[in-house]
């Protein structure tokens, strides 16, 4: 029974370095510690952050049960935490869990830019080995989650608000730089087509007219050369 004022900072900063030595028991056991132990000022964000960097421990200790347990119960609260499905999405590939593995890296690219890379290079990992896999009819994606005040007073509940899919006739937030891999992804290749023309003739357009009068130009100077060497033989 704990009286005094726990330093989370400080016992997060050492399960970090003890993360980082390969020290992951140990660091399995601060994390522990403070998930724990009923800490008022614990937020939700502090919560699932230290969920997932267990799970990260017990991945490294190849304990897969115990890393799926706390990623599933960061993805109930936080559907869209994108660094919670890439480390899902690994470890279902691992365990040739290759369907759930394709969905939670295609769900990874739609809610997170920065992971369009890890994303990307996991399905096509994927579907050379799968090549069955595809997305003409992609997962649903969840919305974000609703906002909690103490995560130590849910934590044993779901949020069941968090699987809502979006209404059809809402504005996408996806970035627009991810229409090109859903192209790709839903084998939309006609869509892959028309893309890659726009661009093509918005960028080649301007270089064709600049090089075509380029070369006039050339072509009126030499035969006017001509023309004024021939008056003067």
């Amino acid at each position: 029974k704990l009286n005094q004022k726990i330093d989370i900072e400080k016992y997060r900063e050492e399960a970090k370095e003890l993360f980082r030595n390969g020290q992951y028991q140990q660091s399995i056991n601060k994390y522990t510690f403070l998930l724990e132990q009923q800490i008022p000022d614990l937020s939700e964000d502090q919560y699932t952050m230290f969920l997932n960097n267990r799970a990260a421990c017990y991945v490294q200790l190849k304990q897969e049960k115990e890393a799926l347990d706390d990623l599933n119960i960061v993805l109930q609260r936080d559907p869209q935490n994108s660094k919670a499905r890439l480390r899902r999405a690994g470890l279902y590939e691992s365990l040739d869990k290759f369907k759930d593995s394709f969905d939670d890296f295609y769900i990874a690219m739609k809610v997170d830019a920065a992971c369009v890379k890890s994303g990307s290079e996991g399905i096509h990992r994927l579907k050379q080995k799968h090549p069955e896999l595809n997305y003409r009819d992609p997962p649903q994606i969840p919305s974000k989650p609703s906002k909690q005040t103490s995560s130590t007073s849910t934590s044993s509940q779901t949020n069941t608000n968090t699987t809502k899919t979006r209404p059809q006739n809402q504005k996408s937030d996806i970035p627009q730089q991810l229409i090109i891999h859903d192209h790709i992804l839903d084998g939309n290749y006609r869509a892959q087509t028309t893309f890659f023309k726009n661009r093509l003739y918005f960028f080649t357009l301007p270089t064709v007219i600049l090089l075509l009068g380029t070369i006039v130009g050339f072509g009126v100077k030499y035969w006017r050369s001509k023309f004024e060497y021939l008056d003067r033989i």
